[in-house]
C-alpha cells in the first residue's frame, strides 16, 4: 500500500510539474546554501519636551524648559534616559524710561542670554554626548537708513567620547550688520554683511594622538597641519649636509616637522545685496573665508616623479639640474632612483583663502504688470539662479 501510494504521489507530481531543468537545480542549490539574511534591532529613541515662557511688564521675558530623551539600548538602567534643561532670558532695553531721550535714534535695543545642554546618543559606546553651552548677544535697530545691528558670542563643551576623556570646546562670535541705503518708489536696496569666527580646540584627550584630517593635541586648536616643512632642494655645494641627511643633491630639502595652520578658517564673512527696481530683483551672495590651510592633492599628484601620470607643465621648466639648482622642484628620476617620488611636505600645503560669488539671482514680479487686476493670485515670480 506505501509503494502504490507513494508511485501514485510522484506520478501526480511529474503531471503537474514538468522535469527541472539544469540551470533551476543550480539556481535552488545556491538560493539554499547562500540564504539572504536580515536583522532586526527593536531600538527606539523617544523624547518629552517641556517649555514656559514668562513675560513681565513687556520687557523682560525668561523661558525654561527640559528635554528627556530615552532609549533601551543601554542595559544599565541609569542610563536610559539622559535628561537635558535650558533657559533663556531677554530684556528689551529700549523699552525702560530711561531710555526715552535715545528714541529719536534708537528704535530698538534687546539684550539676550542662554544657557542649556543638550546631548545625543552614542551608539558605539553606549553613552550620552553631552553639550552645554551659553550664548550672550544683543539686536538693535535705529531710526535711520534701516540700519540694524547685532552682534553674539557663544561657547559651547562637548564631551564626545567619555571612555578617551575627549572633549571639545568651540567658541566665536557673529557680527550683523544689515542696512537700506536707498529707499525709492521704484528702487529699493537691502544690504546685510555678517562676520563670524569658531575656534575649535580638543580641551582634553586622554587617548593615542589621533589624525583625522589633521593634528590633535590636546589643549590645542582642532585639525591642524603638521608636517615638515619643504626647504627646496639639496646643491651639489651641500652634498656633505644632504648625504648626513640621508638624501642628495637634487631631492627636497625638509626642515623639522611642525604645525602649519589649522584646517578650519580664522573668520567667514558673507555679503548679500538685494537690488528691487520697477518688479525686478536682483539677489547677489558673496562669501569669503580667510586663515587657514587645504592640501592641494591634485597639485600633489601632478608635481610628484611619479612616472605614467601627467605632470604640471612647470615641473619641468622648474625642475633641479646642475644649471638650475635654486629649482622650486626635484629632480626629475627614474623609480629605481634614490629620491624617487620623495614626500612634499609642506609644498602640498596652500592657503585656502577665497572670495567668491556664491549666488545670483534675477527675478520678476509678473503680479505688478500682466497679473495685477487678478486678486485671487497673491504673486507669481519669474526668475533666473545661478
Amino acid at each position: 500500500f506505501r509503494r502504490v501510494l507513494f508511485r501514485s504521489m510522484y506520478d501526480q507530481r511529474i503531471i503537474r510539474r514538468p522535469p527541472l531543468r539544469r540551470v533551476d537545480l543550480l539556481r535552488g542549490f545556491l538560493l539554499e546554501r547562500i540564504r539572504p539574511e536580515s536583522d532586526q534591532y527593536d531600538y527606539s529613541l523617544w523624547s518629552v519636551y517641556a517649555r514656559t515662557t514668562q513675560t513681565l511688564l513687556g520687557r523682560y521675558s525668561l523661558t525654561a524648559g527640559i528635554r528627556r530623551d530615552s532609549c533601551p539600548r543601554f542595559e544599565d538602567e541609569t542610563l536610559k534616559s539622559g535628561i537635558f534643561p535650558f533657559a533663556a532670558a531677554k530684556w528689551t532695553v529700549s523699552g525702560e524710561s530711561w531710555m526715552a531721550a535715545t528714541r529719536d535714534i534708537i528704535k530698538e535695543l534687546d539684550l539676550h542670554a542662554s544657557y542649556g545642554t543638550g546631548g545625543n546618543l552614542t551608539w558605539r559606546t553606549n553613552v550620552w554626548d553631552h553639550t552645554t553651552g551659553i550664548d550672550a548677544g544683543l539686536e538693535a535697530s535705529l531710526n535711520f537708513a534701516g540700519l540694524w545691528i547685532g552682534a553674539d558670542y557663544y561657547s559651547k563643551t562637548t564631551i564626545c567620547r567619555p571612555e578617551a576623556g575627549c572633549v571639545l570646546k568651540n567658541s566665536g562670535i557673529e557680527l550683523s550688520l544689515g542696512a537700506r541705503p536707498v529707499e525709492r518708489s521704484r528702487f529699493v536696496w537691502d544690504v546685510n554683511a555678517i562676520y563670524y569666527t569658531n575656534n575649535c580646540r580638543m580641551a582634553a584627550w586622554e587617548g593615542d594622538m589621533a589624525n583625522h584630517g589633521g593634528a590633535l593635541q590636546a589643549g590645542e586648536q582642532l585639525a591642524r597641519w603638521k608636517t615638515v616643512r619643504n626647504n627646496g632642494t639639496w646643491q651639489v655645494s651641500e652634498i656633505a649636509d644632504a648625504v648626513v641627511a640621508g638624501s642628495r643633491p637634487g631631492n627636497y630639502k625638509y626642515g623639522e616637522e611642525e604645525y602649519f595652520g589649522s584646517v578650519f578658517p580664522k573668520g567667514n564673512a558673507e555679503l548679500v545685496n538685494n537690488f528691487n527696481f520697477a518688479g525686478f530683483n536682483l539677489y547677489v551672495d558673496l562669501a569669503a573665508a580667510w586663515g587657514f590651510y587645504v592640501a592641494n592633492m591634485t597639485k600633489a599628484s601632478l608635481i610628484s616623479n611619479a612616472t605614467g601620470t601627467n605632470s604640471l607643465a612647470a615641473v619641468l621648466g622648474d625642475s633641479w639640474t646642475t644649471d638650475n639648482q635654486d629649482a622650486k622642484y626635484a629632480r626629475l628620476r627614474l623609480p629605481s632612483d634614490d629620491g624617487f617620488a620623495d614626500e612634499l611636505g609642506s609644498l602640498a600645503l596652500e592657503r585656502g583663502d577665497y572670495l567668491r560669488l556664491r549666488t545670483v539671482a534675477l527675478s520678476y514680479d509678473l503680479k505688478r504688470t500682466l497679473l495685477k487686476n487678478f486678486a485671487p493670485l497673491q504673486g507669481i515670480l519669474a526668475g533666473i539662479t545661478i
